[in-house]
């Protein structure tokens, strides 16, 4: 996307027709589904289908990119429909007030990462909660065992996640079952917004929790594991600036769900 956008001039628009998220009935467009745009397609336009990105380009296309570059661009090009807003703020008000967003990124994620056991986060958890004072957790995750262990740690009522219809069975991704596009696209949609609200994003490696830092580029961030390949952004600059102790903190925690 960043490419088309900031490589193309005089290009006003760019439309996604991903077979997993797409729904005719709604739209061709994955992205009309869930973003507002001023700009819409009335003439007929190119497509460039590709999986990678040295299927349209041979330059490295993240090498300049910033979590702050990412945020404008994103920014001037799109606005999230108020309908997913609204669901995402619902959640701290009917869960609560503030929480420490936990991602957890499991199936054919081990592809790409090294997978981080349970008692990683728990440990990790442990910290950040005794120095932000912060006792509920949003629990993002494909995998059901992991939400399921995170409950049994801290209880029902501190740790929460979305009601999602789908997850993983523990090899494919919950992207690649079949089923609602549209609905699976809500559901990561809901889950990078929610994380974006949260007072602290503790996460593995994984583009999805990345955009809930580039939506909300004052989220602090803390990293567990490594990414085991050689992507470059996001994960190079979600390390960079990740934090290392809650010292790093300061004294208090802006509450971010004006984000």
């Amino acid at each position: 996307m960043h490419y088309f956008l900031s490589e193309t001039p005089g290009l006003k628009r760019v439309a996604s027709s991903n077979p997993l998220y797409v729904d005719k009935n709604i739209s061709a467009d994955v992205l009309d589904m869930f973003f507002d745009r001023e700009s819409h397609m009335e003439d007929p336009c190119a497509i460039f289908p590709f999986r990678f990105p040295q299927d349209i380009t041979l330059q490295c296309m993240d090498k300049s990119l910033t979590i702050a570059g990412v945020h404008d661009l994103f920014r001037r090009n799109y606005v999230i429909k108020e309908r997913f807003l609204a669901e995402a703020r619902e959640f701290f008000t009917s869960s609560f007030d503030r929480a420490l967003g936990v991602h957890f990124r499991g199936s054919d994620k081990r592809l790409e990462a090294t997978r981080i056991e349970f008692e990683a986060y728990t440990k990790t958890i442990d910290v950040w909660m005794e120095a932000t004072g912060v006792d509920d957790l949003f629990i993002a995750t494909d995998e059901r065992e992991f939400l399921a262990a995170m409950q049994r740690r801290y209880g029902t009522k501190r740790a929460k996640g979305l009601d999602c219809r789908y997850y993983s069975d523990g090899v494919r991704g919950s992207h690649y079952f079949p089923g609602s596009g549209f609905e699976k696209g809500r559901e990561a949609l809901l889950t990078i917004l929610t994380l974006s609200m949260c007072d602290v994003c503790i996460r593995g490696a994984s583009h999805l929790s990345a955009w809930s830092k580039f939506l909300n580029p004052k989220l602090p961030i803390v990293m567990l594991g490594n990414p085991s390949y050689s992507s470059g952004f996001p994960e190079n600059e979600m390390l960079r600036c990740a934090l290392k102790s809650p010292l790093e903190l300061g004294t208090s925690i802006a509450n971010t769900h004006s984000s």
